[in-house]
């Protein structure tokens, strides 16, 4: 066969298709010509029907596609070449080389090692020492006796934590399978003792579901398989864990019971720290669905957190009851992770952070009475969960479609994933989709589905039903393409049909229409795709928001009530709010009494942009002398900044900012020293 990389990536993209594909299309992703491209497909049409296929079919003005019938035995087809056919990487033999010496019980010494990974004797020298490098952090190390050969040696803890930092944390593994692949490509060890429990395992933890009450994730459903593999290939050798802990009885229960399921088709020994380290495992493991009682101290930390974000962002979330569910599937296996120190890495955890910065400094915020209850720092890579969850809810708004098309996200991932997919197609398509409530993988194959499309983050062989594959965060080209691939298939109303059948007729009188159910699909194309919105790139700064004509000073206010009227008169004369607006901020104090004070001495009044906010944007009044919002010292205000906000989102850039300002040291201070509008201004600007 003679198929390079990317006619490889060509052929899986048509694998995975449910529908044509232009030429067009895929010249762009990969970058190359028309004439490369055609060079490209021939080959791969060729080598089809070399192996006995049908090889790629054309349609004139649709574009290529392979038949489904073929679709599965040509993936399979293709699998075996890409594994006979695969060079390792450094990252790939490093893993092999851990894995092998920790998880098998022949003996290996550097001459197997040179065989399988099938490089010379100073890259397995070199791919050692790098390995050597890396477990030093987790104070291992690798040793040699003549009867084993090479060992890793230290805490046997150490030992399974690296595999799941190491081995399954890592960026070259993309999917969890990928790891069973890799050990057991070209080896010469019995590839059926390699994990040899891997299917018992799997049935086992499907029971745990059930007698836990819940469902984890797809991706760490997979990974709980592999992880507890892992250590029964360690148990099977003699390693045991000593001293551990867990408090969570009917997980422990449930982790024991899982143990004396393994010691029926292994000479185990009964070992309570190894069932306690199983138990911590299990803890950690993001769910889905949970049925189970949750402890009332998560409850209310997730009633905290969802009133802080409330707070900080200036919002009010519609759907109350289901965030604080879905807050919750997190919040409880967040907690166990951190607090045992089980690391799970976020592989798009610095892509949020960059993308959602606003979202993830405010939730990074909003998290305090987490941290206070685990009395532990909160790790970036946990508040990007948090914040792919809070950023989903953003810009979730209640809307009369006239026509939807009902969209089905399938997600590996969990619920925040989830979520963030929902915000960004919500984003793309305001007025055209229906959104389905979320489904795993697994219940997408357990159930029927009635949808008009699918979005995935995994490709679906069987679905009779349009699937669009995506990433969890899109960028503007993916967003693009997303948008041609999915316009066709809706129009918005009445209106739209409308119109596309009036031009059809135009054009019909001047020309003759050669094919009219292409110029169709390529007019909805044209007409009805919905521009992108880059949040990222459109949210404006503090400066923008507050002018220095709307700087205020003032010596003193009568009370609270009129210390906001006074705050938000330059927003009511410019038109940014109406004289309802300013009511709706008194009563909300009024209501829920001086939530609007987000650090001593400093108010931010705001209320929801339907009590009458018209445009975007901020105003400050400095007090020389405070204003009391309740009979409390800590509710004495000097400062008030008033928010008009249109939506959920657009302001959050500015009040990160304005966050990042208060926490400094010295800011009120400075404020309440000043004595002019630029001053204030240019402290802003910072």
């Amino acid at each position: 066969m003679s198929l390079d990389a990317r006619t490889i990536k060509i052929l899986q993209k048509l694998i995975v298709s449910n529908s044509y594909i232009e030429a067009a299309e895929i010249q762009k992703e990969f970058s190359i010509s028309k004439r490369t491209f055609q060079y490209d497909i021939e080959k791969i049409d060729s080598e089809l029907k070399i192996a006995g296929f049908s090889g790629i079919i054309k349609i004139r003005s649709k574009g290529f596609f392979l038949l489904g019938r073929e679709k599965k035995k040509i993936n399979e087809w293709l699998n075996s070449f890409v594994e006979n056919t695969k060079v390792f990487t450094a990252m790939e033999r490093k893993i092999r080389i851990f894995i092998y010496l920790t998880a098998t019980p022949i003996r290996v010494v550097t001459e197997d090692l040179i065989e399988w990974n099938e490089v010379s004797r100073n890259t397995v020298l070199q791919d050692i020492k790098q390995l050597k490098e890396v477990l030093k952090e987790f104070d291992l190390e690798i040793g040699f006796n003549s009867k084993e050969g090479k060992i890793v040696l230290g805490n046997e803890k150490n030992i399974r934590l690296f595999f799941v930092f190491y081995c399954l944390n890592n960026e070259e593994i993309i999917e969890n399978g990928d790891i069973l692949k890799l050990i057991k490509n070209r080896v010469s060890i019995n590839k059926d003792s390699l994990f040899s429990d891997i299917s018992f395992v799997k049935g086992a933890l499907f029971n745990i579901e059930k007698e836990l009450q819940l469902k984890y994730t797809d991706e760490i459903f997979e990974r709980l398989i592999l992880i507890v593999s892992f250590f029964v290939e360690r148990i099977k050798q003699g390693n045991y864990v000593n001293n551990e802990i867990c408090e969570v009885e009917d997980v422990v229960e449930a982790a024991d019971r899982l143990y004396q399921r393994f010691m029926e088709i292994n000479s185990f020994i009964y070992d309570k720290a190894e069932i306690n380290f199983l138990a911590k495992i299990l803890l950690g493991a993001n769910q889905i669905i949970s049925s189970s009682k949750t402890e009332e101290k998560f409850v209310k930390c997730s009633k905290q957190i969802i009133s802080d974000f409330e707070r900080l962002a200036c919002i009010t979330f519609d759907q109350q009851e289901q965030l604080q569910n879905d807050l919750l599937l997190h919040l409880m296996p967040a907690y166990y992770r951190i607090k045992y120190q089980i690391e799970v890495i976020n592989p798009s955890y610095q892509e949020i952070k960059k993308d959602y910065n606003d979202v993830f400094e405010i939730t990074a915020n909003a998290l305090q009475a987490f941290k206070k209850l685990l009395d532990l720092k909160i790790p970036d890579s946990e508040i990007a969960y948090f914040s792919i969850l809070f950023g989903g809810y953003l810009t979730q708004k209640k809307s009369i479609l006239v026509t939807k098309k009902k969209v089905l996200i399938i997600c590996s991932k969990g619920i925040g994933t989830s979520r963030m997919i929902e915000q960004q197609l919500r984003q793309l398509f305001p007025k055209q989709i229906e959104l389905l409530e979320p489904m795993s993988y697994r219940e997408y194959e357990e159930n029927k589905v009635e949808a008009d499309f699918i979005v995935s983050t995994l490709p679906l062989m069987s679905s009779d039903i349009p699937v669009f594959i995506v990433s969890p965060i899109l960028n503007d080209q993916q967003k693009k393409g997303l948008i041609q691939r999915i316009a066709p298939h809706m129009l918005r109303a009445e209106s739209d049909t409308s119109l596309l059948t009036t031009i059809l007729e135009t054009v019909a009188q001047f020309s003759i229409i050669e094919d009219r159910e292409q110029l169709k699909e390529k007019l909805k194309l044209i007409l009805f795709q919905t521009p992108i919105d880059n949040q990222a790139q459109t949210t404006p700064s503090i400066a923008e928001l507050l002018p220095e004509t709307r700087i205020q000073f003032k010596d003193s206010e009568t009370n609270w009530k009129t210390a906001i009227e006074t705050a938000s008169d330059p927003l009511l004369k410019e038109g940014f709010i109406s004289e309802n607006y300013q009511k709706a901020m008194i009563k909300n104090v009024e209501k829920y009494g001086p939530y609007i004070i987000i650090t001593p001495g400093m108010a931010l009044p705001h209320a929801e942009p339907e009590d009458g906010a018209f445009k975007l944007g901020m105003s400050l009044l400095i007090l020389k002398n405070s204003v009391a919002f309740s009979n409390k010292e800590k509710d004495k205000v000097k400062i008030l900044i008033v928010l008009s906000s249109i939506d959920k989102y657009t302001h959050l850039n500015s009040l990160r900012q304005l966050t990042e300002l208060v926490m400094k040291k010295e800011f009120l201070k400075k404020v309440i020293g000043m004595n002019s509008r630029r001053e204030v201004f240019d402290l802003l600007k910072e």
